[in-house]
């Protein structure tokens, strides 16, 4: 959420912590290279902010930890 000057990235800490964790460098993403979308969910803006920010956070590839049953 960007207000005023500053932005705030809320985490679901209900999720696993390797979605927490993807979350967190997508949003923060948004915020570091300063790409946010507008009011309207399929806008152009939009739409290109979401895909740049998926686009970093796929960088690092967090992913579920494997379960290994021994």
């Amino acid at each position: 959420m960007k207000d005023s000057n500053d932005t705030k990235i809320f985490i679901n800490t209900l999720q696993p912590e390797w979605q927490q964790l993807h979350t967190i460098v997508h949003e923060s993403a948004h915020a570091d290279f300063d790409v946010f979308g507008d009011d309207k969910r399929h806008s152009m803006k939009t739409l290109l902010a979401e895909k740049q920010a998926e686009y970093v956070a796929n960088h690092f590839q967090i992913k579920k930890a494997r379960t290994y049953i021994i």
